[in-house]
């Protein structure tokens, strides 16, 4: 079975830093960047809900870049966290479904069992603990790498040696990181194809 579609809807988690991170304006550069990424794959570009500049909406034509989306979110945007939801449903069930969640990524996909769907959040939320406990550095060196195609690359777009990224991505779990979000990855990737 292939869903036709997945709602995605994101809220900034309340921090003490929530108003001095959120720029607006850096918030729509990161969507616009995102929609481009996945160029092709939107029914409803990602974009800032009217009136609630910390509400994000979007609706893909199959869910398997919703966990990616959801990642390069709170890459790009970090330290400001995010509370998404990815669902089969309509954007008023996903609503209900976001402000009743207990986990950061939920999914609710026509297809996943109870048990896949919990697997899937429980994975990512152990990935939400992870970014969260980050320094700027990690950060940085893992956004750096998002853009380049080698640590040497990385390490020349920050000004740093490449030891500073590597050891960066190894304190910050990058290779434990990337394992959680390939297993995520290829059970979305089965559900709604690639």
């Amino acid at each position: 079975m292939h869903p036709a579609r997945c709602t995605l809807l994101a809220e900034a988690l309340p921090s003490k830093q929530v108003d001095q991170l959120a720029d607006v304006q850096h918030i729509d550069a990161t969507l616009k960047a995102l929609s481009d990424r996945w160029r092709g794959q939107w029914l409803e570009e990602p974009g800032r809900l009217e009136g609630e500049p910390l509400r994000i909406t979007a609706v893909l034509a199959r869910p398997c870049h919703a966990f990616d989306f959801a990642v390069a979110l709170h890459l790009a945007l970090w330290p400001l966290r995010f509370k998404l939801v990815a669902s089969s449903a309509n954007r008023a069930g996903a609503n209900k479904q976001l402000q009743s969640s207990k986990f950061d990524f939920q999914i609710h996909m026509d297809g996943l069992n109870e048990v896949d769907e919990l697997l899937i959040q429980s994975t990512a939320q152990l990935h939400a603990v992870i970014m969260k406990e980050w320094k700027p550095s990690r950060a940085k060196a893992a956004q750096a790498m998002c853009q380049c195609q080698n640590q040497f690359e990385a390490a020349e777009l920050l000004g740093i040696r490449q030891q500073s990224v590597s050891e960066a991505l190894r304190a910050g779990h990058a290779k434990e990181l990337d394992t959680c979000e390939t297993a995520i990855r290829a059970r979305l990737n089965a559900l709604g194809g690639s």
